[in-house]
């Protein structure tokens, strides 16, 4: 059975090596293949049988357990020869097929990858044929047939290229001559496609790039499809509807601008140049009209509050006329917006917005200028309103009508007054002022309101601020007592806090200047005698502050302790340094107030009489009768003295004053202090890198008509280039003050000038982010080197005159106390 079984199998290897396995002619035609795969099928049977006997042979020599088992060779040779053989025409068979159904088939209807991968496929398996059935003719043929094929595959992945568009492949039937007829794979490779690779190569190129291009347009426009236009309603009013957050609008124009300018730019536009273009128009339009929309919003929000006051309607009526048209326009625009445009690109293509947007936006530059030059005028009737922010000085104006309401601005411009009593009858007349806590200064006559301009009695309460303290002043000298000593009756007498500091220093200077004079003339116990009355008159002043005072009183009697604590310092100097005239140094040297009848010589080069003088060295000036209210002073040290000295002569030379020093040393309060020692009105101005020359020179422009000092605080922080141009601001209004001009050019305005203007700048050296001051600049300015003070003795003169017996033990305590807590302690 064994052996007829392998002669069998041997006869059917020899059989399909014979050359109608074989041979070319075996797949020359299709009959022929037809016949061969017939004849394989009887093949396949006969195969069938002998495995089939070898594998019951074999089976049964296991059972038996033979020793020398046979095996079938010849059937497992036969075997693997008919698996080749079947498998190669197999692939001839399906690759037949598969061509002519491809063949057959339109091209833009094939899936050329997969057709691809088909043909690696069919191209492995002849590989591997060729390799099993060395020398068989079929083998090689159908191999060669295949990868002559598959060489063609890169220029039918390119002619199948999804992104090809029916122009590309018109140019390329047009370069091989075809026609506009239905393409198949056959009439391609007829009319040899591939000799054309490199031009369908590069058409293909092309058409992939524009596929890209026409996919990002479309993710543009799928995105604005989806963005809507943000609306909401402004201040919860009924139909008033403003934008909302266009963060991601903004954000998306910008992103987009730049893609579709990418577009624009690439080499494979060409084909969708005109969607493109569209679009490129489109974001150009949402980017202009966004930024129009976004700043007549702007205008509108920050107008629509100050022409909703009539007030403001009836002084700038072709202002408030134009208003209410840019009004109406926004008002439509956005209720058109809100009902009938959902996204973003819809509200853009709205008919004729953007030139509205920019009309309005003209039209709202027009009435911000009106607007300028009218609060220009405003601030140029009352010089104090350029202090004031125009929001401020708007909010002052559109309550006209309504003097009282102007209240709560007051303390902008008079740093001291809270409130003005008016009279309760229709005249509405003001005849006071008060303070924070209260004191009440009554004025020497009425202020009429009732059909006045807010800017007339603003300046006429100004006035009446410096005539009624003047007589305040003038009376309290008249009534100071005799002795001088027991001084509650005058102390508690209904004149002003700031008045009482002033005639106890007038007093002081005099009695200090009858001293010097007796000295001078022989009497050498008289400046200790002078001390000994001023230590009384001191222990006075602290009995009546531990009495049950009121409020008003108390904060009385603590700044004039202070300065008469200060005083008394000054006198025992002066009679330790044996000071024996009114000329010498040591007393002219120090900050002395006058009351005089005879007619004066100023700093500024002015005269007065019946007033009063302040002196300090080589300086003279009025005392300006500014409004302080009831305030604690200074405590003086022999620092504050000479930094008073320095600041004082810099005024009078027409300089600016500079102290400098690390923080905690007293720059600004001494500034100010010395603000309240002369009444002159002060404005503190925290300085910072965002200022520009602008808002310096409307504040200088202030400061100048008004005769007001400004402090700069921490004026190096302002950047270099903004300090060049401040200087030279400055330097303009002190070239007027030295040649005593009336008026001046400023800022290409002809404005008033009061010589009373003064300009403080504070500095922290050395701290990041400071600026160095140009040399321009510096030379405007006298220094001052500012130390930390003495501690004990600023205590010890705070205890004293909250009525502390011991204070100076208690002050050298508390001094301890506190620099402890500071070591030992975290800042929270």
């Amino acid at each position: 059975v064994s052996q007829n079984a392998e002669e069998d199998a041997r006869k059917i290897s020899e059989q399909l090596k014979q050359d109608q396995f074989t041979g070319e002619d075996a797949i020359a035609t299709p009959e022929n293949l037809a016949k061969v795969l017939e004849e394989l099928s009887v093949l396949q049977a006969q195969m069938g049988k002998l495995d089939e006997k070898a594998s019951a042979f074999t089976e049964n020599q296991t059972l038996f357990d033979v020793v020398t088992a046979f095996d079938f060779i010849e059937v497992e040779k036969a075997k693997s020869l008919f698996s080749d053989k079947f498998k190669l025409f197999n692939l001839v068979h399906e690759w037949t097929e598969t061509k002519k159904t491809w063949n057959s088939a339109e091209f833009q209807k094939l899936n050329v990858e997969q057709m691809n991968k088909t043909v690696v496929e069919y191209s492995k398996t002849a590989f591997q044929l060729t390799r099993s059935l060395e020398g068989d003719e079929v083998a090689k043929k159908i191999r060669q047939t295949i990868d002559e094929f598959k060489s063609k595959m890169p220029c039918y992945l390119d002619y199948g290229n999804p992104a090809m568009r029916e122009r590309h492949r018109a140019k390329i039937r047009q370069a091989i001559g075809m026609g506009p007829s239905a393409v198949t794979l056959y009439l391609l490779e007829h009319n040899k496609l591939t000799d054309y690779k490199e031009l369908v190569a590069e058409i293909s190129g092309t058409a992939s790039g524009e596929y890209d291009l026409e996919h990002k347009l479309e993710k543009v426009t799928k995105a604005w499809d989806e963005l809507l236009m943000p609306v909401t309603n402004h201040r919860n009013q009924r139909e008033l509807w403003i934008l909302g957050d266009v963060s991601d609008i903004i954000m998306q124009l910008e992103d987009h601008s730049v893609q579709i300018q990418t577009m624009m730019g690439s080499r494979y536009v060409q084909g969708i140049r005109k969607d493109v273009e569209i679009w490129e128009q489109k974001i150009r339009l949402g980017s202009d009209s966004i930024d129009e929309w976004l700043q007549v919003q702007r205008g509108w929000m920050y107008l629509e509050s100050i022409f909703s006051a009539e007030d403001i309607q009836r002084q700038l009526p072709q202002e408030s006329s134009k208003f209410k048209s840019v009004d109406k326009f926004w008002k439509d625009t956005m209720k058109k917006v809100r009902q009938s445009y959902r996204t973003a690109m819809e509200a853009f293509q709205i008919p004729n917005l953007l030139p509205s947007l920019k009309n309005a936006n003209d039209t709202l530059d027009q009435i911000q200028k009106s607007l300028e030059a009218y609060l220009e005028t405003k601030r140029a009737s009352f010089p104090r309103f350029y202090f004031l922010s125009d929001d401020e000085l708007l909010s002052i104006l559109s309550q006209t009508r309504n003097p009282e309401a102007v209240q709560e601005h007051l303390c902008k411009c008079f740093d001291a007054i809270k409130r003005v009593t008016f009279t309760q009858d229709k005249k509405r007349e003001i005849i006071s002022m008060s303070d924070m806590i209260k004191e009440t200064v009554p004025f020497t006559g009425p202020v009429q309101t009732a059909g006045v301009a807010v800017e007339r009695w603003l300046a006429d309460i100004e006035e009446k601020m410096v005539s009624s303290l003047w007589a305040l002043t003038k009376a309290a000298v008249s009534a100071y007592p005799e002795d001088g000593v027991a001084r509650k009756d005058w102390l508690f007498a209904p004149y002003p806090s700031q008045t009482v500091d002033a005639v106890d220093q007038i007093m002081w200077t005099k009695c200090a200047e009858d001293a010097l004079t007796l000295v001078e003339n022989g009497n050498k116990e008289a400046m200790q005698g002078n001390v000994e009355f001023a230590k009384k008159q001191l222990e006075h002043s602290v009995g009546l502050v531990r009495l049950d005072l009121t409020k008003l009183q108390r904060v009385l009697m603590g700044a004039l302790i202070v300065l008469d604590v200060h005083g008394i310092s000054v006198l025992e100097d002066l009679e330790g340094a044996k000071c024996s005239s009114v000329t010498d140094f040591d007393w002219s040297k120090q900050l002395r107030y006058y009351w005089t009848m005879e007619e004066v010589s100023m700093s500024d080069g002015k005269f007065t009489s019946d007033d009063c003088i302040v002196r300090q060295t080589i300086a003279s000036s009025r005392y300006s009768f500014e409004y302080l209210g009831n305030t604690p002073r200074l405590v003086v040290t022999p620092l504050t003295d000479k930094c008073y000295m320095t600041l004082t002569g810099a005024i009078h030379l027409n300089y600016g004053g500079a102290p400098a020093g690390p923080a905690g040393t007293g720059k600004t309060e001494t500034t100010k202090d010395l603000g309240k020692a002369l009444a002159v009105p002060i404005v503190v101005f925290n300085c910072s890198d965002g200022l520009d020359y602008k808002i310096m020179g409307r504040f200088f422009s202030g400061l100048a008509q008004a005769g007001a000092w400004a402090c700069f605080d921490e004026f190096n922080r302002i950047q270099v280039e903004v300090l060049s141009v401040i200087a030279q601001q400055m330097l303009t209004v002190t070239h007027a003050i030295r040649a005593r001009k009336e008026t001046f050019e400023f800022v290409g305005r002809e404005i008033p000038l009061n010589p009373r203007f003064g300009v403080f700048i504070t500095m922290n050296p050395g701290y990041a982010g400071r600026a160095e001051l140009p040399d321009n600049l510096k030379s405007l300015f006298r220094p001052v080197a500012m130390m930390v003070p003495d501690y004990a003795l600023i205590a010890q003169i705070i205890l004293y005159s909250e009525g502390f017996n011991n204070a100076t033990q208690l002050a050298r305590k508390m001094v301890s106390l506190y620099s402890l807590s500071s070591e030992q302690l975290s800042k929270q």
